[in-house]
């Protein structure tokens, strides 16, 4: 059977999500809590470092659970910018939320360039330059998407940015 269309382009989740229980879907790779992973960015091998209360690249901590209380921890690559160099998508499950934070190296040092949350969802889904997470409550999806230097935020019932 072929699939032509939107049912071509459903993402699903692969036996690399699953076995590590993943809820942040789409990533080209992922890490998650007691775990590391290895990756090139500038032309430079990093290590992402996943605990279940940090998640740091060499010296630096991208997040931590005492600035961000989170019951757990994930962490990952994707090129969101279209430069071809990968960002870090942290992901975290805190309560009744999940949510992400994106980081990009520049000019040395690890900058975070968006975050992403909402209630009641059990996971975020990245495709391309957007991340989309569905809130379970009214079945909006929530999508932030990458233009030039920004996310941008869109809601397909018409709501405000529920990270602002």
């Amino acid at each position: 059977m072929i699939l032509s269309g939107a049912a071509a382009m459903a993402q699903v989740r692969s036996s690399g999500d699953i076995d590590t229980k993943a809820f942040v879907i789409g990533l080209d790779q992922s890490a998650a809590a007691g775990s590391n992973l290895d990756f090139t960015v500038g032309g430079e091998t990093a290590t992402i470092s996943v605990s279940a209360t940090e998640v740091s690249v060499g010296s630096a901590t991208l997040f931590n659970t005492t600035d961000t209380p989170a019951d757990a921890l994930m962490a990952g690559i994707h090129d969101f910018t279209g430069d071809s160099r990968p960002e870090i998508v942290v992901g975290y499950r805190a309560g009744n939320v999940v949510g992400a934070e994106i980081w990009t190296l520049r000019q040395g040092e690890w900058t975070k360039i968006g975050s992403m949350n909402s209630s009641g969802s059990s996971e975020c889904r990245i495709f391309r330059q957007a991340l989309t997470i569905k809130n379970p409550s009214n079945g909006a999806l929530y999508s932030w998407t990458w233009h030039k230097d920004r996310f941008d935020f869109k809601a397909s019932d018409g709501s405000s940015d529920p990270t602002k």
